[in-house]
Formats: structure tokens, C-alpha cells, sequence
């Protein structure tokens, strides 16, 4: 069978059971699949000749996936009394992380490898998740009789104490209060949701330690139900150019307005492995990149200069140039190449970043893993709100109790930030195709603010670094100071390196059949031009 749209053809192949035995590219080769006696998929070859072996138990259940280096993701799973309970170990490892399911499907326990630290889940007579307990603190969660739905989340660890409260009419969302116990200083919000005939948010209001929040209103196309404005902003639809295998392959960014910003054009090609790694950028500044069999980003090169990197045997990088990276027994990273290091708490969570003499960075989060405070040794306090029902995990509020600074941002409906207005001053915020800032503008469309970042997101250029617009790299939190980027539901990345600060363990059995992206700390499987936002995000 034979596929094809425009310049891109595929060709599948199926051996004489019916199943598919090779995917044919022009441009990419050939990827191939074999199966054993069960009719399980057992290997996996991609057209680098990069082999991915998979192996079953007795009863056909998933056991090992074996990397073309040899080493191994291996998976089990065991009945027990009243549990069930899921084990995984990494590659090159020997210590598992265990999470434990009751015969329903809920998650009852995770616990991680090295100290035991561990996560406790526990849940009402009706399946709903009542409490979170783990070695900092815990979260409680009350539910409406008659709805079902949360009613108030009290939420206590060590500096960080809250009650989120919140209420319901006809099952929407009307109202949510969060109320921080005084000793934390930090400061309360409200928020108040309107909505249509067709149950879509059409208005949101609130407050901030005592500050009215613009009032956001969202209008929608009455005959595609599609957001057509939002806040004062029509909503545009961009159009973009592909390659043959669904990616983007160059972007041009440029001005419109000589008269108010000095002419600006900057085009950048990507190039991509035949396993859709990215390689090269020939731009102004061009970038290249080589990996190994297994994913690891072995060289950096930038302005003609070689940066060299050393792997150990589980795919974690311990040598960048000349600096080394050190781990703990769970595999977070506690130590970089610039001598920093992390610290975190019994969810895995980045609680605090230190460098003597430099910095000392404290990060509280909430229920949802989502970054709420950020405090440094300066007693410098920033608070983080998320009030967008549709995108949770996309910040609205930036807030600095110290000196009662309000910083409201307004994206489109794809979740690109627009527009950044505080006090009275109101920026505008062109982004790439990830939702990466690269260019603000004043009110009168002067250009103030241009940044440059590596394809994998580290900031090599910016003109205006005291401008604080702390959106970043795929819509991420970032901290200057440490140059991470905090991501969706508590995950904490380092551009420099285009990895993760801890293994991505939950999900790896998902990725099988893309197993260019099981690699447990390398972001979308070297490809971070044509990423999914929503995907990083969770």
C-alpha cells in the first residue's frame, strides 16, 4: 500500500500475517518491524540502522526494551494481596521505581529508588482522590455531596500552606479562592469565571494581594464555536510550511514597520537525521549537533567551536566540556557543569537551587506540581497564577508582594503569550512556533526586547535581559539566575544541554513505537523545533 500528499509518499509493507512489516521513505529510508510467534512486535529497525529489541514474559506481557547500545529498559509487573504493583528499571540501572495500583486502576503508591522515598495516594468511598502524602507534607481534597466536584484542596509542606477554595454552578466553575496561611507572606487571589449559553468561559475576573486583574473577556465564531477575540485581540491564524515528514524545516522572522523598528530578517534551516533528530541550523550563527545510538547528544557545535559530552552506562550525561554532572540515587541531577546544585523534595520536585557566593533560589509548588512561588536569598518573592480552566498549567498572573507588582499576560488561543501588561505599561510579545518568546514591543511598536536561544532553548543573545518577561522556552517559567526552564506539571529543563532535570520513567511505555523518544531525559526525541506543548507539559 502505497501513501502520498503532495511531495511526501509513504510505502507500507505487510509480511504474509497481515502485519506491518516495513514503512518505505525516499527521503528517510526504511523503518522495519518483526514479530515473534505471538505476533507481538519484537524489533524495531530505523532507517539509521539503529536496532530497538523488545522482549516478553512467559504470558506475553512486556519485560525488556532493549536499547541499540545493548543496555535495557526492563518492566514488570506482579499481583498481591489487594495491589498491584508495577516495577521499572532504567537502563544501566539496578534500582526500580515501584508504584502500586489498586485492581481498579488507581494509583495508590509510588516509591523511588535510593532512600525509599515515597508517595502515598488515598481516596474516599467513592474513587475520588482524597489525599496526597509524601514526606514534605500532604494535600486534601473535599468534593461537593450533590456534585461531586472539588469543593476546597487544603494543601500544608514546610513555608508553603494554603486552602483553595472553590464554587460550582450547574457544574461550571464560577469562583476559586486561594487563601495562603499569613506566616508564608505570600499573597491571596480570587477568581470568577462567566460563561455562555453553550457553557464557554466568556470572562474572567479577580483579585491579587488586593489588586483588581484586567478583566479578560473571550469572544467565539457563532458558526465554528472557535475563540474569534480575546481580550482586545482578534485571533489570527498562521499559516506553516512543512517538510515531507510533518516538520518544519525554516523559519523566517521578520518586521513589517521600518518606520518604528529598524528592519529586521532572520531565516533559519533545520536538517534532521533520518530518524528526525536534529542535526544542523544553517542560519547566521549556525549550530550542528551528533548523538549516539542511543540519543545522547555527544557534541555541540557553535561559532565553530566543539563542545564535547560524556554519557554514562544509564544515558546520563557526566561530563559537558570540561564541567561534570553529578546525580542522586533517584537520578535527579544534583550537581552541573557549572558547579550549581539542586536539591528536591520527596516528589522529585526542584525545591532549591544554590551556588556559594551566588545564589540561593527556594521553589514552592502547588497540588498540581505547577510552580506557585519562587523566593532567593536577596528576599525577593514571586508568585505564579494559573487561571486559564482550558490550559492549567499556563501561567496568567505574575505577582512580587514585596513591592506589589502585577504582571498580567494574555495569550492566543493556542497558548502563545500576545501581550504583557504591569502597571501601566504594556508590551507586545511576538513567539516562535513553540510558544517561544523572540521579540517585544513597546505600545507604539518599538522593538525593546530581541532574544536569541540555541535550537534547544539556551539563551545566547538578549538585548534587554532587565526587561522581566519571564515566559520562555515552549511557554516555561524561566529563572535567570540557573537559566532552567520550569515546564508544566513540575518539570524543570536545561537548555543548555536540551535535557531534563530527572528521568521521565511514568510514561516510557507509551513511546514504544517512537522509541527515538524513550530516552528518559533528552527532550522529544532530539527534535525541539516541532514540539508538543501539551505533551512536555503533563
Amino acid at each position: 500500500m502505497e501513501w502520498s500528499w503532495g511531495p511526501s509518499e509513504l510505502k507500507y509493507t505487510y509480511d504474509r500475517h497481515g502485519l506491518l512489516s516495513e514503512i518505505t521513505s525516499q527521503q528517510d529510508g526504511i523503518i522495519s518491524y518483526i514479530y515473534n510467534d505471538l505476533n507481538l512486535v519484537s524489533e524495531i529497525g530505523l532507517a539509521s540502522q539503529r536496532k530497538f529489541r523488545i522482549q516478553y514474559d512467559d504470558n506475553g506481557g512486556l519485560k525488556n526494551i532493549v536499547l541499540p547500545s545493548g543496555t535495557k529498559h526492563s518492566l514488570n509487573m506482579q499481583t498481591s494481596i489487594g495491589f498491584i504493583r508495577y516495577i521499572y528499571t532504567p537502563p544501566g540501572g539496578t534500582k526500580s521505581y515501584l508504584q502500586h495500583y489498586s485492581h481498579t486502576g488507581a494509583l495508590l503508591q509510588t516509591i523511588y529508588p535510593g532512600e525509599g522515598a515515597r508517595i502515598i495516594y488515598r481516596y474516599n468511598n467513592g474513587g475520588q482522590l482524597r489525599e496526597i502524602v509524601h514526606g514534605d507534607g500532604k494535600s486534601e481534597f473535599s468534593y461537593n455531596e450533590l456534585t461531586g466536584m472539588p469543593s476546597t484542596i487544603s494543601h500544608s509542606e514546610r513555608e508553603l500552606e494554603y486552602r483553595w477554595d472553590f464554587e460550582y454552578t450547574g457544574g461550571l466553575l464560577t469562583e476559586e479562592r486561594i487563601d495562603f496561611v499569613a506566616k508564608t507572606g505570600f499573597s491571596n487571589a480570587k477568581f470568577t469565571y462567566d460563561y455562555d449559553t453553550n457553557f464557554r468561559v466568556t470572562t474572567i475576573q479577580g483579585r491579587i494581594g488586593g489588586q483588581n486583574l484586567p478583566v479578560r473577556n473571550i469572544v467565539y465564531d457563532p458558526k465554528t464555536g472557535t475563540p474569534s477575540q480575546i481580550g482586545q485581540f482578534k485571533v489570527m491564524h498562521p499559516m506553516f510550511s512543512y517538510g515531507v515528514h510533518g516538520r518544519i524545516t525554516q523559519t523566517r522572522t521578520y518586521t513589517k514597520n521600518p518606520a518604528l523598528t529598524p528592519a529586521y530578517t532572520t531565516v533559519k534551516n533545520y536538517t534532521w537525521d533520518c530518524d528526525g533528530q536534529l542535526v544542523g541550523v544553517e542560519a547566521l550563527e549556525p549550530w550542528g549537533f551528533r548523538y549516539d545510538d542511543n540519543g545522547n547528544l555527544l557534541t555541540l557545535t557553535y561559532r565553530g567551536n566543539t563542545i564535547p559530552m560524556e554519557y554514562n552506562n544509564m544515558d546520563r550525561i557526566v561530563k559537558f566540556g570540561e564541567g561534570q554532572y553529578k546525580y542522586d540515587s533517584r537520578g535527579l541531577v544534583a550537581q552541573n557543569a557549572r558547579e550549581e546544585k539542586f536539591y528536591y523534595n520527596t516528589q522529585g520536585l526542584l525545591v532549591r537551587a544554590l551556588k556559594k557566593t551566588r545564589f540561593d533560589v527556594r521553589y514552592y509548588y502547588d497540588h498540581l506540581k505547577r510552580l506557585t512561588t519562587r523566593k532567593d536569598n536577596f528576599g525577593n518573592v514571586t508568585q505564579f497564577f494559573y487561571n486559564n480552566p482550558d490550559r492549567p498549567y499556563e501561567v496568567s498572573q505574575i505577582f512580587s508582594p514585596r513591592d506589589n507588582k502585577l504582571i498580567s499576560l494574555t495569550y492566543d488561543d493556542r497558548g502563545h503569550l500576545i501581550y504583557v501588561q504591569t502597571f501601566r505599561h504594556k508590551y507586545y510579545v511576538a513567539t516562535d512556533q513553540s510558544g517561544t518568546p523572540i521579540m517585544i514591543f513597546n505600545q507604539y511598536g518599538e522593538a525593546i526586547r530581541e532574544i536569541m536561544r540555541s535550537p534547544f532553548g539556551h539563551i545566547v543573545y538578549d538585548s534587554n535581559p532587565f526587561l522581566f518577561v519571564p515566559i520562555d522556552f515552549c511557554g516555561g517559567i524561566l529563572d535567570q539566575v540557573t537559566t532552567l526552564v520550569h515546564i508544566g506539571s513540575g518539570k524543570v529543563y536545561d537548555p543548555l544541554i536540551g535535557q531534563w532535570m530527572h528521568p521521565q520513567w511514568e510514561n516510557i511505555v507509551d513511546k514504544i513505537l517512537t522509541p527515538t523518544k524513550m530516552h528518559l531525559y533528552r527532550l522529544n526525541g532530539n527534535d525541539p523545533i516541532n514540539v508538543d506543548r501539551i505533551e512536555i507539559s503533563l
